[in-house]
């Protein structure tokens, strides 16, 4: 009996230790997202209006068009980690509205076109319907088929192909991003979601990641009280697929809701 309480003992400890060093990382990652956002966005400004009001010459329009598509890459990172920390204390609010999903995912789609030509990746759109509607965050959605997408380009090398496609059933709604990456070991799929985790091999393919996309994912998923699932095998490929329930009883009273004039 001792021995089992001491094991219990040891295995509890070990949890909170986790837990406590989970949250010193977000904690860490919090403050500096914080510092380095506003140098970000100061660099960020003066690039915008030089690239919209300026004649440049293809060279430097070439670099700091490449100045500008990094400086948002690192301002996306640093927001999902302030989202995070929203999550965290219970202060992201949910603005639900009546959303054509379709034009919206199409919109989604359009940041990567340019990335799909660069790497001769086949950069599909499947829909059975011209427009669908939800009920749904629309900042949040964003984030999250960005994210899936994100995902399917870092680990899908060229000359492949990434499908997005939206089908409806009786009850659901469902986004997903089909890819033919490398793919995710039976083993490992059970870890896909969990924070700061990075799952990929990096002899199989040399990409760094946070481990924070698919995070953060799956906590904007749950908060539209939607599922998200992954079907993978290992060298062909993986399927993100998020089901989103029709209608809007199923949210809770906290969500705020935006309504047609």
């Amino acid at each position: 009996i001792v021995y089992v309480l001491f094991y219990i003992y040891r295995l509890r400890h070990r949890v909170d230790m986790e837990q406590q060093l989970a949250n010193i990382k977000l904690r860490f990652f919090t403050d500096i997202s914080h510092e380095l956002r506003t140098p970000l966005t100061l660099i960020s400004s003066p690039v915008t209006e030089v690239l919209e009001n300026e004649p440049l010459s293809p060279s430097a329009r070439e670099h700091l068009t490449l100045v500008h598509q990094n400086t948002e890459r690192m301002l996306r990172l640093m927001n999902q980690i302030l989202d995070f920390r929203k999550i965290q204390n219970k202060k992201m609010k949910m603005q639900v509205q009546r959303l054509d999903i379709v034009p919206f995912v199409r919109k989604v789609m359009d940041n990567f076109e340019a990335v799909a030509e660069e790497h001769r990746i086949d950069f599909l759109f499947q829909t059975e319907k011209e427009h669908l509607y939800l009920w749904v965050d629309a900042d949040k959605l964003e984030k999250i088929v960005f994210n899936l997408l994100s995902n399917a380009f870092k680990y899908t090398p060229n000359g492949k192909m990434i499908t997005v496609f939206i089908r409806e059933d009786e009850n659901t709604v469902s986004i997903g991003v089909q890819d033919q990456g490398i793919g995710i070991a039976e083993n490992k799929k059970k870890s896909l979601f969990v924070r700061f985790e990075n799952l990929v091999d990096k002899n199989l393919f040399n990409q760094a990641s946070t481990g924070i996309g698919l995070s953060l994912v799956k906590e904007l998923v749950e908060m539209h009280k939607a599922t998200i699932s992954v079907d993978s095998r290992l060298g062909e490929g993986s399927c993100f697929k998020v089901e989103f329930l029709k209608g809007k009883e199923h949210y809770d009273e906290e969500v705020e809701f935006i309504l047609d004039d």
